[in-house]
């Protein structure tokens, strides 16, 4: 009795063990070396950018100074503007997590555009959510979350340049 006891313990501790194993979850800083998107109205001379986290994850990641960096890089230098703006970007969700043999990554912000005025021109929230087999283990994971902040890169930048036409 004591045997199967000790047997049937040991299978629930597996179990639990595995089915928590398979549920992963990833936080990947992007790399911003995606420069084929730009800001057509929104100059470097006039345009301030601010980018706030807020997530609720326990480990924090450079997301943010990616995100202000790359966004930053972006602005138009070609054009000279009087208008003044202000965009927010508020990261509300960003991760990898792994789910049925597939890594999934969403990227999740708020982006608002802001005159000098301090009126809200544009307030949009931008979800983007990509999915890919499993072939590499976290490398498959740093791949899809690259994509997912690509995308999502390039839906900031064409809201708002649509906005601005």
């Amino acid at each position: 009795m004591k045997k199967n006891y000790y047997f049937l313990v040991m299978v629930l501790v597996f179990c639990i063990s595995f089915i928590f194993g398979c549920s992963t979850v990833q936080y990947v800083t992007p790399k911003n070396e995606n420069k084929n998107f730009s800001f057509e109205n929104l100059t470097k001379d006039n345009t301030s950018i601010e980018v706030k986290d807020y997530r609720n994850i326990s480990q924090k990641d450079k997301l943010c100074d990616t995100l202000q960096v790359h966004l930053e890089e972006i602005l138009n230098s070609d054009k000279m503007s009087t208008e003044q703006f202000t965009l927010q970007v508020d990261i509300l969700d960003y991760k990898a997590y792994f789910s049925r043999s597939n890594w999934n990554a969403d990227f999740n912000v708020n982006i608002k555009l802001i005159d000098k005025q301090n009126t809200v021109v544009f307030n949009k929230e931008i979800r983007e959510t990509e999915k890919r087999y499993n072939m590499w283990g976290y490398g498959t994971a740093k791949e899809v979350s690259q994509q997912v902040y690509d995308k999502a890169i390039a839906s900031i930048v064409s809201s708002v340049n649509d906005v601005l036409r």
